[in-house]
């Protein structure tokens, strides 16, 4: 009985949310409780580009992988 007790059980469920029906105000301050930061990126494309326009591709790979890293959150390995 006691190992009846302990099982969780998890379910999955999708849910589809309109964010316009949802304030500004509050959206930021679920994301400021969760402690979640914006992705803003500090490599900027011209930056990019000149660097393989000048020749220097590893830097040019470099600058485009941390691009690419603060865009959408995730590394590139």
């Amino acid at each position: 009985m006691a190992n009846l007790i302990n099982r969780r059980r998890s379910v999955s469920v999708e849910i589809e949310i309109d964010l316009s029906d949802i304030d500004t105000e509050d959206l930021l301050a679920e994301l400021q409780s969760r402690d979640v930061q914006a992705h803003t990126s500090s490599v900027e494309i011209q930056d990019i580009y000149k660097q393989f326009a000048f020749g220097n591709e590893v830097l040019a790979v470099m600058l485009t992988k941390k691009y690419i890293e603060n865009t959408i959150g995730r590394i590139v390995p």
